[in-house]
């Protein structure tokens, strides 16, 4: 993991995008943040930009369910080793969480979104701290 390239998000509802980019901005991660809209937009980003340091992608994606999402990132090469992090509600979480699992036998990291920006700062936060330490001590 590059911790000098940004952090890719996808998703496809405009209202957690919103929320995502001001809990990112409270964690000091905006400007380190590519967010995209949609799955097809996030493989377009990683065909044609350095790879992000993680990958957090919303269960509910509106082009693509995050099934298929996964898949192609197991497709290629470079992009199967990005860290990856399914970002959803409790109830789309449920019915996703072993995907990752099947695919590559590893174990995929998942994240409730909150209801209010105080727990979309505290997943955030907890997420950052997980996976990014050396970014945060720097």
């Amino acid at each position: 993991m590059n911790p000098a390239f940004p952090l890719l998000l996808v998703e496809g509802n405009r209202t957690d995008r919103l929320l995502l980019h001001k809990a990112l901005s409270k964690c000091g991660y905006a400007l380190d943040a590519v967010i995209c809209a949609s799955a097809e937009e996030a493989l377009h980003y990683l065909e044609t930009a350095p790879l992000p340091s993680m990958v957090i992608a919303s269960v509910a994606l509106p082009d693509m369910d995050s099934e298929a999402f996964l898949q192609r990132l197991d497709l290629h090469p470079q992009w199967r080793s990005l860290p990856v992090v399914l970002w959803g509600r409790r109830s789309e979480l449920q019915s996703h969480s072993g995907h990752r699992q099947l695919l590559t036998g590893l174990s995929l990291p998942v994240i409730e979104k909150g209801e209010t920006l105080g727990e979309y700062i505290s997943g955030l936060s907890e997420l950052v701290n997980e996976c990014m330490p050396q970014r945060l001590s720097a």
